[in-house]
């Protein structure tokens, strides 16, 4: 799965007093071995699939897409503190640019919230078709059915993302 790298100073810690954008923040090392962490129970889980137990496979990929659905959420929150928080620091900066590089900078911005978002909505997608491949709660062959296309959906959002 797909993560968004930003060469940036991040603001994980935005529930503070007086957060400060920062690079190397311990809540980016947690967020980054998390991510690592998700990506192994999608690899063990696709094991799983081919050694025919496909409820832990399915099992594994609902763990997995949990974590990396939360961390999306998690990056969609901390660029909306971030932009704000730079909306507050940067206006006089801002004000001093041409309308041409102030328009391309905000551009870029709420691309970058849109492309998160989209991730985020994508995960959501994934995990719903995990859930309803591992549960059979009809015991009918239609929730697996279902839950595979929703895992094909999940994964056109993520590449479209």
């Amino acid at each position: 799965m797909p993560v968004q790298v930003e060469l940036r100073a991040r603001l994980f810690h935005w529930l503070s007093p007086s957060p400060k954008p920062q690079h190397g923040h311990r809540i980016e090392y947690t967020f980054e071995l998390a991510a690592v962490f998700a990506n192994l129970l999608f690899l063990a889980g696709s094991g799983c699939f081919l050694v025919a137990a496909r409820v832990v496979g399915a099992g594994l990929f609902f763990c997995g897409s949990v974590v990396l659905t939360v961390l999306s959420a998690l990056n969609v929150l901390e660029q909306r503190a971030y932009r704000s928080h730079r909306a507050a620091s940067d206006a006089k900066m801002l004000l001093l640019q041409p309308d041409d590089a102030r328009r391309r900078a905000e551009r870029a911005a709420a691309e970058r919230l849109l492309e998160n978002a989209c991730y985020c909505a994508s995960g959501v997608v994934f995990t719903l078709g995990s859930l309803l491949y591992v549960h059979r709660f009809y015991y009918r062959v239609e929730n697996e059915q279902i839950g595979s296309w929703l895992f094909v959906a999940g994964s056109v959002g993520y590449t479209l993302a």
